[in-house]
Formats: structure tokens, sequence, C-alpha cells
């Protein structure tokens, strides 16, 4: 795995709604968390919608790469119908402006990793997705099997993964060849939450020291 990922002719996609990332033999090329805001008729997508979440809390969207599907939203998102339609504009986003960094020397091959705990129905659409957004996929792999390969590891070893919406711990065993093992949701409460505890916090202390009476 490590010599296919460090191979200039490929891209390396990973699929973590934290921070969906896209790297190559340079390393790390671009990271956009899985935040949308509807605004005047089109997407903000990425740092730009998350910095802006707070504000208008009811246009944005943060679950559409957990709960791919193509089921119709609640309430309009510009252009877009479904999560799936979210998932493809922020994808096409990233791809984007990944390209626009080295345009001479696009990746012949992508692959593309993925939580444990993706269903197969996500994992269809995830592929339908990437093709229409240009990616040459060639192959996809769990995200912990593609984490562990990169360091020396014997016997058994539990990855930890923190999304946006819920923390897993995935069993990896190396007995000559890497196994995946079974998959657990630790907390259905992720990063989201964390940050929101944060601002809760800061906001409270905030008024005890400059609040007056």
């Amino acid at each position: 795995m490590s010599a296919v990922a460090n191979s200039n002719a490929t891209a390396f996609v990973t699929i973590n709604d934290a921070g969906i990332a896209i790297s190559d033999h340079r390393g790390l090329c671009e990271t956009s968390p899985a935040f949308a805001l509807a605004e005047n008729g089109s997407l903000v997508l990425g740092d730009k919608a998350k910095t802006s979440a707070r504000l208008n809390p009811r246009a944005t969207y943060n679950r559409f790469w957990q709960q791919l599907d193509q089921e119709p939203l609640n309430r309009p998102a510009a252009q877009a119908q479904s999560h799936a339609d979210i998932a493809y504009f922020h994808l096409k986003d990233i791809w984007q402006r990944y390209l626009a960094e080295d345009a001479e020397n696009a990746p012949e091959e992508v692959l593309i990793a993925v939580p444990s705990y993706m269903p197969k129905t996500a994992l269809a659409l995830l592929l339908g997705i990437a093709k229409s957004c240009g990616l040459p996929v060639v192959g996809m792999v769990e995200s912990a099997v593609a984490a562990t390969s990169t360091v020396q590891t014997q016997g058994s070893s539990l990855l930890l993964d923190i999304s946006l919406h819920q923390a897993t711990s995935t069993e990896i065993s190396n007995t000559g060849e890497l196994r995946l093992g079974s998959t657990e949701i630790l907390s259905k409460q992720g990063l989201v939450k964390l940050e929101d505890f944060w601002v809760q916090m800061i906001a409270k202390q905030f008024l005890q020291e400059t609040r007056f009476d």
C-alpha cells in the first residue's frame, strides 16, 4: 500500500467527514470538513461553511457523508436534492482544488480509503460520485487497513477513528498479513458535540470574566 501511495501517478482519497483528504507523493494536499451551507441559491463548502455554521444552523448540512443516501432532503440545499448530491459537490470542489495545484501532473489512478462502518449501499454511491467528479478510481480499502499498513505492527492493534458524529474502534491483526477484525461504535457523539461543549465552556467563562451588573 505504501509503495502504491508514493507513486507519482497515484492519489489517495480518505473519507472521514471531519476532513475529506487528498494526498499523493507530496504528502497531504487538500482537506475539507464535511460542512455545506445553502446561501443565495448556491452551496458554500468546507471550511467556509463550517465558519458560518453557527450563524445559520438551519441552512447548514454536516451529515451528508455519514448518511450518504439519495433520500430527499427535509429542506432545500440550493441545487442539491439529497445527501448524495451534497457529497458530490463537496468531493468535486476538493478534487478541482487539488488538480489546480499541479494541473500538468494529474494522477492516473486514485485509491479511496473508507471507514469500516460505511454500508455497501453508501460505498456504491461513493463510487458513482467519484466517477462523476472525474476521479480515476482503481480501488477501495478500509481506512483501518490503510493506516496500519504504513506502520510496523505485530499481533493485534486497535485503530480509533473520530469523525464529526461518532467515534469507532477497529481491530487489526498482523500475522504476516493484515486482517480486519470487528468494528465497534464507542460513541455516537463525535467532534461536533465536542466543539459544541468547548463553545459553551468558552462562552460561560467569557460571561463570568467580563459581565457586570
